[in-house]
């Protein structure tokens, strides 16, 4: 296990470092996510789409993207 040159560990899947990097965060923007990880606009939209379409990440109402609220296991209303 190593660091590559993208800055991610090769045991990490391709979207953690953006993952890690929206979970530490309020929300976040394509602009901020390419500018934190030093990759283009582009690269970084294609990232987000793919968390996206995995259901690792959404967009509130302000176009940000944020980790999901989900319920724990302490949530008296999970079943």
């Amino acid at each position: 296990m190593h660091d590559t040159d993208a800055g991610r560990r090769d045991d990490e899947a391709p979207g953690d470092d953006v993952l890690q990097m929206i979970e530490r965060s309020d929300g976040v923007r394509v602009r901020g996510v390419a500018g934190a990880l030093g990759i283009g606009t582009e690269e970084a939209k294609e990232r987000l789409q793919r968390l996206q379409a995995s259901g690792e990440i959404e967009r509130n109402a302000d176009g940000e993207w944020v980790v999901p609220e989900r319920a724990g296991a302490d949530d008296p209303y999970v079943f």
